[in-house]
């Protein structure tokens, strides 16, 4: 299903934490990423010991289609700086000692601590910034890493990575058969993060109709292309429209999707689709986060992989809500 795959472009921005080491391990490392006991990506550490060069590379596949798929992040630290946080990975590579450093997602560059709190044999737990972990060690090197948004192995070949069956292709459950859709625990839905200006809806009604009616493939086809594509012709012509993120319900069972939101010359916010036939209306449609360009925003994808590990659920809360005219 294509718009399933919007929660593993998504999740692409979760899986940043990775393997690591305080002090300098053997030249390289590679380790698998294993979500949903499927692997979808490659994490390779590398130091040079000349320059003390540190370098982290993440390769990750994400079905449906493969080559276009792939994504890939490098980033290199130099290190020995007096004033530097140390990389996650690198930190983790060998074992670290109990206590807690500063420490920077190699991905965005955000700076926080990175706390060792117990050993048990060769199983350390902490914390990556908010993040709790357990690390296993072997010959003081780490063999496998896991976190809530899934585990990492070592691998000592260079194994290959396929395109994986897709975790959320036959949808998410949703308990209830009538209401507005929900998380439990309850989770409150996000504003628009900007004020949009007013735009006439039957002009932005059109533009999402025109959308709908193109004929395209493979990730052009996907919900979320569609949506940015809306909020890029919007800004075009000097309209306002925002990307918004969440998941619909389809026979029963929800899925990652993405759609758009507008205001009306009334001032009201309206959602519309960009993908599908038929209203967005809060039966059909929960929204996770709301973004004011076209990336995919973090806690979508955070709140994608907590539905998928089981911490949260949808569910349908009352009857149905007042509909919105047309």
């Amino acid at each position: 299903m294509r718009r399933a795959s919007l929660g593993l472009a998504v999740l692409a921005v979760l899986t940043s934490h990775s393997a690591g080491a305080r002090e300098h391990p053997a030249a390289s490392a590679s380790y698998l990423f294993l979500f949903g006991g499927v692997a979808v990506g490659r994490i390779t550490l590398s130091l040079t010991p000349d320059d003390q060069r540190f370098t982290y590379v993440s390769e990750h596949v994400f079905a449906p289609s493969a080559a276009k798929a792939t994504r890939r992040f490098e980033f290199t630290e130099q290190l020995g700086l007096p004033t530097a946080a140390i990389p996650e990975a690198l930190w983790l590579w060998k074992a670290p000692a109990l206590g807690c450093v500063l420490g920077m997602d190699e991905r965005t560059k955000a700076r926080g601590e990175l706390c060792a709190e117990r050993w048990t044999g060769h199983d350390l737990t902490g914390r990556l910034f908010r993040q709790r972990f357990t690390a296993h060690y072997e010959q003081g090197e780490l063999a496998s890493l896991v976190l809530p948004s899934g585990r990492f192995v070592r691998t000592r070949t260079r194994t290959p990575v396929e395109p994986p069956v897709d975790p959320f292709a036959s949808g998410l459950p949703v308990k209830g058969a009538v209401g507005r859709l929900a998380l439990s625990p309850p989770w409150a839905p996000p504003e628009s993060p900007l004020p949009l200006l007013v735009w006439e809806l039957p002009a932005a009604r059109l533009l999402a109709m025109q959308l709908r009616a193109e004929p395209q493939e493979g990730a052009e086809a996907t919900c979320v292309t569609r949506a940015k594509r809306f909020v890029q012709r919007a800004h075009a012509a000097g309209h306002d429209a925002v990307l918004v993120v969440g998941l619909v319900v389809d026979a029963g069972r929800a899925y990652p999707h993405a759609w758009v939101r507008v205001r009306d010359k009334e001032g009201s916010l309206r959602d519309l689709e960009a993908t599908l036939p038929g209203e967005v209306t809060p039966e059909s449609h929960l929204v996770l986060a709301v973004s004011p360009d076209t990336e995919s925003p973090l806690k979508a994808g955070e709140l994608y992989v907590s539905l998928y590990s089981g911490k949260q659920r949808v569910i349908r809360r009352g009857g149905m809500a007042p509909r919105r005219r047309r």
